[in-house]
């Protein structure tokens, strides 16, 4: 499942986020849960650089609770892999 991030954290008056925040990520539309993290027990944020570079995030951060349901088969950043990274989680190897 796709989702959007929603920052939260501390806000000025102006209603902009200062300081420390923390990325939530939240379901698109109206019938999906406003907080995903809940649900599921892989949460991975994909980082795309400048340069296009794209690779999984799989490990918590201070901003994010990013998870991974097998620790010693994803590591805390893979290769943007999305079938292998799959195929490690169902075949265990």
């Amino acid at each position: 499942m796709l989702t959007h991030i929603r920052q939260t954290g501390d806000k000025d008056e102006q209603n902009r986020i200062i300081a420390k925040h923390r990325d939530i990520p939240v379901g698109v539309g109206e019938k999906f849960s406003k907080d995903m993290q809940t649900y599921f027990s892989d949460i991975w944020h994909l980082e795309v650089d400048r340069a296009g570079g794209r690779v999984f995030k799989t490990a918590a951060t201070n901003s994010a609770s990013l998870r991974t349901s097998a620790p010693t088969l994803i590591k805390a950043t893979e290769p943007f892999d999305l079938a292998s990274m799959l195929d490690r989680l169902t075949k265990g190897a």
